[in-house]
């Protein structure tokens, strides 16, 4: 145990296999204890009629952590009606169920190129290291120059990882299950039987 954890936090809306690599490499490459998937209640950045509500995003979390030992999953934000800020979150996992920890917080490079909209962006430099999931939308030299300014600026630590592209989207896949169109290869099994199980999506 060495008390360096990752958190990815997300609608996961559903979560797919994509989020789980995202996790895997994370896990892998920075020698992490766990990560934690941290389902949003009520992101600022999406609002979506189509969102299932926080408990039932959240037992897909726990059924895909328990599939994968690297994985755990945290319910903060879970009930919490109030507009969820990460920057809250992390001060409060920080004084509490992850206190004494070190946190890797990882994010894709596309909330990485606008994290300036964040509540209070600065303050979550001082609280975590961000871990940038490279893709192939962005150019690499983007990527370098926006972690160079965050570093100038506010001395922030941002790690890149890179990993293969995976074209999965939760979007595609409600619309899959919508049309009764197999996404066997794109979730965990037994999230899709939780899933058919509920009835969700269709």
């Amino acid at each position: 145990m060495n008390n360096k954890v990752g958190i990815l936090g997300g609608s996961f809306n559903p979560i797919h296999l994509g989020h789980i690599l995202m996790c895997q490499y994370a896990y892998e490459e920075l020698n992490l204890d766990k990560v934690y998937l941290l389902p949003n209640e009520n992101p600022p950045h999406k609002t979506n009629k189509n969102m299932l509500s926080g408990i039932d995003r959240l037992k897909m979390c726990q059924i895909s952590a328990e599939n994968n030992g690297f994985l755990d999953t945290l319910d903060y934000e879970i009930n919490n009606l109030s507009t969820n800020y990460s920057i809250n979150t992390l001060k409060t996992l920080l004084n509490g169920k992850l206190k004494g920890k070190e946190i890797y917080f990882i994010i894709g490079a596309d909330s990485l190129m606008n994290f300036e909209t964040w509540k209070d962006y600065t303050e979550i430099f001082k609280l975590v290291k961000l871990v940038c999931i490279e893709r192939t939308e962005f150019k690499k030299k983007e990527i370098e120059n926006k972690i160079s300014e965050f570093n100038d600026k506010f001395g922030a630590e941002i790690l890149v990882i890179k990993m293969p592209l995976i074209q999965i989207s939760s979007t595609d896949i409600r619309k899959r299950i919508l049309n009764n169109k197999s996404v066997k290869y794109m979730i965990d099994g037994d999230v899709l039987k939780y899933i058919n199980k509920m009835n969700y999506y269709r």
